[in-house]
């Protein structure tokens, strides 16, 4: 099994996020039908890390999209590290993509 590719995200606390993402194998985009897919966002990696938001994921051909709403996001500010991952459930439990989250403070309310 691979390692995880390494993907830092770039986040503004307190705006919507959203990302869709290519998975691969081999090369070749997976096929989605069937995974279940779980993305999270801690302040450290287990078994320390206390989860700080779960991303919503919804599968698409070949990868997923992963979402944060506003107020998930507002929170981030108050961390000095923050670590992201996404990995399948179903039918493997597979890590796909694991990194940073580089917060950028909001200045409009």
């Amino acid at each position: 099994m691979a390692e995880p590719a390494t993907y830092n995200i770039e986040v503004v606390a307190g705006d919507d996020y959203e990302i869709t993402i290519k998975l691969l194998e081999d090369g070749s985009a997976i096929d989605t039908s069937g995974y279940t897919f779980t993305a999270q966002v801690r302040d450290d990696y287990l078994p320390d890390g206390n989860l700080v938001a779960s991303f919503g994921v919804s599968a698409v051909t070949g990868g997923a999209t992963l979402s944060l709403t506003s107020a998930q996001t507002e929170a981030f500010v108050n961390y000095n590290k923050l670590y992201w991952d996404v990995q399948s459930a179903s039918p493997k439990i597979r890590t796909w993509l694991s990194g940073k989250v580089n917060v950028t403070a909001e200045v409009t309310e």
